[in-house]
């Protein structure tokens, strides 16, 4: 379980994110799709000024754990789960139709975040700050790519 769990985190890693950002850039941009590629792109990096000011902001310590050494409050991975896993369900929703999309994506939001926790590197309410912060942020950036098309 700890494996799992340890994976199913480091999904939500600025690691892993950049990484699909990449290949998400190199089939956006052979499809001449750059605008879209640059609203996923801008709400992953969104990450960098809007979670890691508030972290120094706060500068709660994190849970005694030996794998995270940085500030607890919010919570990066459940940021980043919402705006950059959250934003790839909506724009496949919204091409495909598939129901369980949205359904798919929202559990796998979960489960990074719920990793966190289990991982004992966050408290709930790092948790919690961190999925409402990414929540506000996806809302936004849904309206903007509505807008645009």
């Amino acid at each position: 379980m700890l494996n799992f769990m340890l994976f199913i985190s480091f999904l939500g890693s600025w690691k892993s994110i950049l990484f699909l950002n990449l290949l998400i850039a190199i089939y956006l941009i052979n499809k001449r799709q750059i605008k879209l590629f640059f609203i996923i792109a801008i709400s992953s990096l969104s990450n960098f000024f809007i979670v890691d000011p508030l972290k120094l902001l706060f500068q709660q310590p994190r849970p005694l754990n030996i794998y995270e050494t940085s500030f607890s409050f919010p919570s990066g991975h459940a940021y980043s789960a919402v705006t950059f896993y959250g934003l790839i369900s909506y724009l496949l929703y919204k091409k495909y139709k598939y129901k369980s999309i949205p359904i798919i994506g929202t559990i796998f939001i979960l489960l990074i975040s719920y990793s966190r926790i289990f991982l004992n590197v966050h408290y709930l309410r790092d948790i919690v700050a961190g999925l409402l912060l990414g929540l506000i942020w996806l809302i936004i950036t849904i309206k903007y790519e509505d807008r645009k098309n």
